[in-house]
């Protein structure tokens, strides 16, 4: 599944499908608001993602990722990636598990969202990343703050195992990164922004286990 845009519109509803084998399963872009993914299960991407959705020239509101199963990300890739501002997204009651990189990467404007009853596990990294960027190539590509998030009554397990069986034991289980300043990439070191504000989430009743031996 494949939207892409930078036309603002209303977005659709995908449920009740089976997708594997593309290079990120369901790709989403830049002018789509309200979309709704439900009841599927979404694995064994063949390049990075299971869902990508990234918006770099609108203001996505109303995404809804609910009752899925996301599994197998590619290499380089995660089970849920949203790049972009997203405003009030709700990410909840998925079984999401089996990543090369983080479970659940939320990147650029991800402010003001739930994050409710999802089981995860089995990531390489980070299970939870908080992330901010700037591309020099794109001046619409830039950091925006990542606040007042709620996540609450999930289960999640770090093993840091990638579904190659390869193991990492070095990360945390929620992480935070902020590469807007331009540390992040010695090819994209960009202008001196001041720092986004990547805090003030609040995680309610979550239950978090690790065991990682390498």
């Amino acid at each position: 599944l494949d939207m892409v845009g930078c036309t603002a519109s209303a977005g659709g509803i995908l449920q009740n499908t089976e997708i594997s084998g593309w290079y990120d399963n369901v790709y989403v872009e830049s002018g789509y608001s309200n979309v709704i993914i439900r009841d599927n299960w979404l694995h064994d991407a063949n390049g990075e993602h299971n869902v990508y959705a990234g918006n770099s020239c609108n203001t996505s509101p109303g995404f809804q990722l609910i009752d899925n199963i996301l599994s197998n990300s590619g290499q380089g890739g995660n089970n849920l990636h949203l790049n972009g501002r997203f405003p009030g997204a709700y990410i909840a009651r998925n079984i999401i598990y089996n990543s090369y990189t983080s479970n659940m990467a939320l990147q650029m404007g991800v402010s003001g969202s739930t994050i409710e009853n999802n089981v995860m596990w089995g990531s390489w990294e980070w299970p939870i990343l908080w992330y901010n960027y700037y591309q020099n190539t794109n001046p619409s590509i830039h950091a925006y703050s990542q606040n007042n998030n709620l996540v609450r009554f999930n289960t999640i397990f770090y093993n840091g195992t990638a579904p190659n069986g390869a193991i990492d034991c070095t990360w945390d289980v929620i992480g935070a990164r902020d590469f807007s300043g331009g540390s992040g990439s010695l090819s994209n070191p960009g202008p001196p922004y001041a720092s986004f504000d990547l805090g003030h989430q609040i995680y309610d009743s979550n239950v978090i286990a690790t065991a990682c031996i390498n």
